[in-house]
């Protein structure tokens, strides 16, 4: 059964009322201060690629105890995460894709900010991040919802069952900071397994928001 997948919701550039709007909405998270990284990370202030002197944020870059910590942590999860079953993860997708929708200017400005994207830029950035999410939640909910039942002799039992693999590493350009991100990270997480995310170090703001 094919599933039909809702587009990503867009912007009109051709509305200058509509890029007005947008405009006040992005210069109001200009003076915003994010942050990312594990609680006694070393910190790093993060500075525009547009302006050196405009700091945005600050990460705390892990440790190798937050390494091993996470490994631990994903290892625990991932067992219980993959029982959950297909459908069930692939809602997660969907509600994800809502809520970047949900958090879209606030998105766009750190794409612009950290990234040094431009506005058509930042939007398509986020659009593609919720297509992400909604084709593999369809993709999932196709192929591994529901069990493949293969003829057997009479009083005999075949069936194949789709399950994770474990831990995944998933490891992401500064290009497409929130598209190629999220595209890993869903893509895994919807198969069953755990996550462990390490972003490029130019965008971490944008990958822990």
């Amino acid at each position: 059964k094919i599933i039909s997948r809702k587009n990503s919701s867009g912007i009109d550039f051709s509305d200058w009322s509509v890029l007005e709007n947008l405009r006040d909405m992005l210069d109001s998270w200009e003076n915003n201060c994010w942050e990312a990284g594990p609680n006694g990370g070393i910190n790093q202030t993060v500075t525009s690629p547009s302006n050196a002197n405009r700091e945005i944020g600050i990460v705390r870059n892990s440790q190798e105890k937050d390494i091993q910590i996470a490994l631990e942590l994903a290892e625990k999860a991932y067992e219980n995460w993959d029982k959950q079953g297909a459908v069930f993860r692939a809602n997660c997708l969907r509600k994800a894709a809502d809520l970047l929708e949900k958090n879209q200017v606030e998105l766009m400005a750190l794409a612009i900010l950290e990234a040094g994207k431009t506005i058509p830029d930042a939007i398509a950035e986020i659009r593609e991040a919720v297509d992400f999410c909604r084709y593999y939640a369809n993709l999932a909910e196709e192929q591994l919802a529901n069990p493949t039942i293969f003829k057997g002799y009479t009083g005999e039992s075949n069936v194949l069952t789709m399950h994770g693999r474990g831990v995944m590493l998933c490891i992401s350009p500064w290009n497409f900071p929130l598209a190629i991100f999220m595209g890993q990270v869903t893509a895994c997480l919807v198969a069953g397994n755990a996550v462990i995310a390490k972003p490029a170090e130019q965008t971490a703001l944008m990958a822990a928001r």
